[in-house]
């Protein structure tokens, strides 16, 4: 698969638009959702570039290239920074930790093309071929998926309309053009949602006098709440609810003293828009919920539908390539890793391994390793207990 690229991102979100580009581009990335992992894989596996977040609870970005940077092996990585604020004295901070680079969130594609030419990562030639058909190969989806094998098609794009503000088309370019992939950010994008009301909640219940230091841990959950949001809502096609995020993250960081270490008070006025923000974006959840499952249905179906025929194999080959995406998902080769999945799912012959694998599937496209594995090493499981003989 060639060099290897780490990204690093407490949202999930934003870790995996990072690797469906990198992806398109034909490079090979893990994620990891701090800097605290980041340094531990950063021991166990070599990595040709690093690309790295800024703002993350625990250990910030900067923090964690200087540790990095003091690993042997890493002196000479190159670690492009990503970060929402991009002023100069986030600039400095991360250059003096020893990144070369610092570029401003939402990442695009150009972005991503420019970094991998300029540190070798990918050829010219193949970045700019990729580039040129960025955003077209959903079209091929949509094709492959109106096959009568596969059943009749579902266009996420139904299931969205409606939601007030959600862009789809800007979603779906986001995710290279592949509907699955979008679908995909959106069911990370609910989790991430889910969580980032809560910490707004909190703050909303939060009784604690000004300058106390209930009240200063409430007030960094809600900017903390409002950075994440800021990146989520533009990610699915948002852009107006984003530019609302980023206000309010940017008027509760206004709040902070540097000299004192506390936060100001938000007015009334404010703690009513926020309020109602909150109640929005429940009414949001509860719609892209819906939508989510009726999707996710819709692939676990096509999947167990694909191909019930041509894959016929006895249980010595089923065996071999269940091997084989084993050894697959130990080298992170998602594209072999999709290729092994679909073959099984159409010689599956036992229901659990067919709804093992139909997870698994799903997973595929969250970049899901460790899930991949379980689930691949319980069907040789099955296996091994002779449930497959009779295949």
């Amino acid at each position: 698969m060639g060099k290897r690229v780490m990204v690093v991102d407490d949202n999930e979100i934003n870790g995996l638009m990072v690797q469906n580009m990198l992806e398109h581009f034909e490079v090979a990335s893990d994620f990891f959702l701090s800097g605290e992992e980041a340094l531990e894989g950063a021991l166990k596996a070599e990595y040709a570039l690093v690309l790295m977040d800024y703002l993350m609870p625990g250990m910030d970005g900067v923090e964690t290239v200087r540790r990095l940077k003091e690993i042997e092996d890493y002196a000479d990585v190159p670690v492009v920074a990503l970060s929402g604020d991009t002023d100069n004295e986030i600039r400095s901070k991360f250059l003096d930790a020893g990144a070369v680079r610092l570029i401003g969130k939402p990442v695009s594609v150009e972005d991503i093309s420019s970094i991998l030419v300029e540190h070798g990562i990918a050829d010219e030639e193949t970045v700019s071929r990729k580039a040129a058909g960025y955003g077209a190969e959903g079209a091929e989806d949509k094709e492959s998926d109106a096959g009568a094998e596969t059943g009749p098609y579902l266009s996420l794009r139904s299931l969205l309309e409606g939601i007030k503000g959600l862009d789809y088309d800007k979603g779906l370019k986001n995710c290279v053009g592949i509907e699955k992939n979008y679908f995909y950010v959106i069911k990370a994008g609910i989790k991430n949602i889910e969580n980032c009301r809560r910490m707004i909640g909190e703050y909303l219940e939060e009784e604690d006098s000004d300058g106390s230091e209930g009240h200063n841990n409430s007030m960094k959950q809600l900017r903390l709440a409002f950075h994440s949001l800021k990146s989520i809502f533009l990610n699915v096609g948002m852009e107006r609810a984003s530019s609302n995020a980023s206000r309010y993250e940017k008027l509760v960081k206004e709040l902070y003293n540097e000299d004192t270490g506390r936060y100001g008070t938000l007015s009334d006025e404010d703690n009513e828009v926020i309020s109602r923000m909150h109640k929005e974006s429940g009414e949001l959840l509860e719609k892209l919920d819906v939508a989510a499952a009726k999707y996710d249905e819709y692939l676990k179906t096509r999947l167990l539908l694909q191909t019930p025929e041509g894959n016929a194999m006895d249980a010595e080959e089923y065996g071999v390539l269940v091997e084989k995406a084993i050894a697959d998902t130990r080298l992170f080769d998602i594209d072999s890793i999709t290729a092994d999945i679909e073959k099984l799912a159409g010689a599956a012959s036992s229901e659990k391994e067919k709804e093992l694998l139909a997870e698994t599937m799903d997973a595929t496209g969250s970049f899901n390793y460790d899930l991949i594995l379980e689930n691949l090493l319980k069907i040789e499981d099955l296996l091994k207990m002779g449930r497959g003989e009779a295949r």
